[in-house]
């Protein structure tokens, strides 16, 4: 799922790799989630294609010490309800058919509806190594649902987070390693 999240971020065109120094960290470069001081917790919700598809993220972290940060986030971005007709034809005497032949007109009774959702869970870990470099990584557990079917992934990602001077920051963050 690579929309993107928090304001801040995607008011920069998701140029935040070496500037995510917050709890979306997790998202863009999980080295900066060791820069936080205090938990920190975030919700978003966007809709898209005049409401169809729902994009949802949250996330919370915590410091454990001066050097060392855990989060956990979660993204689901969906198209819900979506009707299913593929068992809803009837012919002109109202009884189910698939037959293209007698096919006369969809019976609303006999519509179902499903969702399609892409899920994905981050599970960060971040340490301060020095005041000028930091690392972490994230696992990540994603899940696609369309009806009755799924799959479900596995990624790690590994990102570090340099200042060589004040007031520049380096960072990079490798996905799915």
């Amino acid at each position: 799922i690579s929309l993107g999240v928090g304001g801040r971020a995607l008011g920069m065109g998701g140029a935040f790799v070496a500037l995510a120094n917050d709890v979306t960290a997790g998202y863009w470069n999980p080295a900066g989630l060791s820069q936080i001081n205090y938990p920190q917790f975030t919700l978003m919700h966007d809709e898209q294609f005049g409401s169809l598809v729902n994009y949802d993220y949250g996330a919370v972290a915590i410091p454990f010490g001066s050097n060392t940060s855990l989060g956990f986030s979660v993204i689901r971005l969906g198209v819900d309800d979506i009707p299913d007709t593929r068992n809803a034809g009837v012919d002109i005497n109202n009884n189910p058919t698939f037959d293209p032949q007698q096919f006369s007109r969809i019976d609303p009774d006999r519509v179902t509806y499903f969702n399609a959702a892409d899920w994905a869970f981050f599970f960060t870990y971040s340490k301060k190594q020095s005041d000028d470099f930091s690392y972490g990584a994230n696992v990540k557990i994603i899940r696609r649902e369309l009806g009755d079917a799924s799959a479900t992934g596995i990624g790690i990602d590994v990102g570090v987070w340099y200042t060589p001077f004040e007031n520049v920051q380096l960072g990079a963050n490798f996905q799915d390693v």
